[in-house]
């Protein structure tokens, strides 16, 4: 900003404006940093080699349709849907979160009730 400051009036200065703006964004970014941190929770994970756990992958079976997917239970922050990461906070990962292999679960979501079963663990 300095820079941008150097070069004159800063009604008309577009480098003073996007630094400005960057300024910003990154303060907002701090700020979302530092409320992730102040209500970060630690989440142990199980040492039973037989339960599906967070940072696991496992074969589950969605009963009603007949499907087998690789699921990896993970974060909030870290979720990514497309790739099959869901998190431990969202239904399917509250239904699947500590199952054993072999184990249902009945997931409620929003768009109604399916079941889905730990096939086995990657």
């Amino acid at each position: 900003m300095k820079a941008a400051r150097a070069q004159g009036d800063l009604s008309e200065n577009a480098d003073y404006d996007a630094a400005k703006d960057d300024q910003s964004m990154t303060e907002t970014r701090i700020q979302e940093l530092e409320a992730q941190l102040k209500n970060a929770v630690i989440i142990e994970s199980s040492s039973e080699a037989d339960v599906f756990d967070i940072n696991k992958t496992a074969l589950v079976k969605f009963c009603d349709v007949d499907e087998t997917e690789e699921v990896t239970l993970v974060s909030t922050v870290e979720a990514d849907v497309k790739n099959m990461k869901i998190s431990i906070e969202s239904p399917l990962g509250k239904a699947l979160y500590k199952l054993k292999v072999g184990q249902k679960a009945t997931v409620a979501s929003p768009d109604g009730s399916y079941d889905v079963q730990v096939e086995k663990l990657l």
